[in-house]
């Protein structure tokens, strides 16, 4: 108290102090597929099948990297592992962790969590120290999913993030 009045200092913290988009961004991401090949028992050399890349490109219309989000839902047989590359920036980020038929991850690169059906924290799952939690750049990202299936298993990601400005 002084003369009467009340004294404050205040100080605001912004632990995110990005302003991000109204939009969210929403890309349905597909794994790279396998074609052809032989199966076993047969001798080399024989082919094992080729395998197509594909991409997605990601845009960020801000002017400040934006962490990317969302869910992995494995199909059929399943996987046993995943990976998210950013092509443009060189960083990756995958999983060792085995998926059947319906079960999902949902990661999230801003908080560094990965929840498997929602309930469980598998982040003991996620391959170190080569994965990094990565952000996309402003501009575009052109993106690579690829999975390790069991036999004929597959996975979708739903990947999603909102442009950040700063």
């Amino acid at each position: 108290m002084y003369h009467g009045l009340l004294v404050v200092d205040l100080e605001w913290f912004a632990a995110d102090p990005l302003i991000y988009d109204d939009i969210e961004i929403v890309t349905t991401l597909n794994p790279s597929s396998t074609s052809g090949g032989l199966g076993f028992p047969h001798a080399f050399p024989h082919g094992f099948g080729v395998t197509t890349s594909t991409q997605q490109t990601l845009t960020n219309l801000g002017s400040f990297d934006t962490p990317l989000y969302g869910r992995i839902t494995a199909s059929a047989e399943g996987i046993t592992r995943w990976q998210l590359e950013n092509l443009t920036t060189g960083a990756y980020w995958s999983m060792t962790i085995p998926l059947v038929g319906g079960d999902f991850i949902d990661f999230d690169f801003g908080e560094r969590t990965v929840m498997l059906n929602g309930t469980a924290s598998r982040s003991i799952n996620v391959d170190r120290p080569e994965s990094s939690w990565w952000a996309l750049a402003p501009g575009a990202n052109v993106i690579s999913f690829k999975v390790d299936a069991v036999g004929a298993g597959t996975a979708a990601v739903d990947a999603k993030f909102r442009s950040a400005w700063i």
